[in-house]
């Protein structure tokens, strides 16, 4: 096995072994959120937004507002968070890296 031949199968291995704890925290988070919404989804991590864009003044309790939102439809949810930004755009580098290469 040359040099190149192993640096392709160990980083290869490190990816995979990267999706697998990503997998595991994900899958933790998600326990979570299924099992305690009402610790996950709270009136200070998200706003009620009308179709103009308005924020509306929410006056339902935490509980309420996890189990409205679980219970919303696809296209009635908008999900922002700063870190899913950092990683896809952490991503979107790497990846444009690799293509260079």
């Amino acid at each position: 096995m040359n040099i190149k031949d192993f640096i392709v199968k160990t980083t290869q291995k490190l990816h995979r072994k990267h999706g697998e704890i990503i997998y595991g925290i994900a899958s933790a988070l998600l326990l979570w959120l299924v099992m305690y919404p009402e610790f996950s989804i709270t009136a200070d991590c998200c706003r009620v937004v009308d179709e103009n864009g308005q924020v509306i003044e929410c006056e339902m309790t935490d509980r309420e507002l996890a189990i409205a939102v679980l219970e919303a439809e696809e296209d009635e949810i908008v999900i922002k968070s700063k870190l899913w930004e950092l990683i896809t755009e952490w991503s979107e580098v790497n990846d444009n890296g690799r293509s260079e290469n």
